[in-house]
């Protein structure tokens, strides 16, 4: 007998985007600025606004024509969005391998922070798993930061097995 499938979204039905562009905005600030320098305010201004500009349509549209693969789009998102940031926030960067790597370390910490969920999303996908479902995610992010979302309000052992982030 196959066993039912789900996929969850992540953003709009699994955790609320109205609450984790606040949450990040705050975030970026608190992880840079020790690292940096700058204020809290540019920080988080300057990600409201990278995050606008990265996300347009067209600039998303002329990112994803410009590479061959998703590890160089990647590469180049996380040196674009910690780069135009730094260039908003008026702060040195390091090179770029190590500016890189910051921006991972960055996402990697703050996604871990992110408080998102929508009440009894947790509680109904441990139902389902429960019940039978294999469940899968679904998300135009990097399955690490899907990871790293679930990880604060979802995953028991039995179901960050079961889930398969793409």
């Amino acid at each position: 007998m196959t066993r039912p499938m789900l996929f969850l979204d992540d953003g709009g039905v699994m955790n609320d985007p109205r609450l984790r562009g606040p949450q990040w905005q705050r975030l970026v600030a608190e992880f840079f600025v020790p690292r940096l320098g700058g204020t809290p305010e540019a920080w988080s201004k300057a990600n409201r606004l990278v995050i606008s500009r990265l996300l347009e349509p067209a600039a998303w549209q002329a990112r994803l024509q410009a590479v061959d693969d998703y590890r160089s789009f990647e590469y180049r998102y996380q040196l674009d969005w910690l780069r135009m940031m730094g260039a908003l926030v008026n702060v040195a960067l390091p090179e770029e391998e190590a500016c890189y790597h910051l921006a991972l370390e960055a996402t990697a910490a703050i996604t871990r922070r992110v408080q998102a969920a929508f009440p009894g999303a947790s509680e109904a996908i441990r139902l389902l798993h429960r019940r039978g479902y294999a469940l899968y995610t679904s998300s135009g992010a990097p399955s690490t930061d899907l990871a790293n979302y679930l990880g604060g309000w979802v995953c028991t052992r039995a179901l960050s097995a079961s889930m398969v982030l793409t």
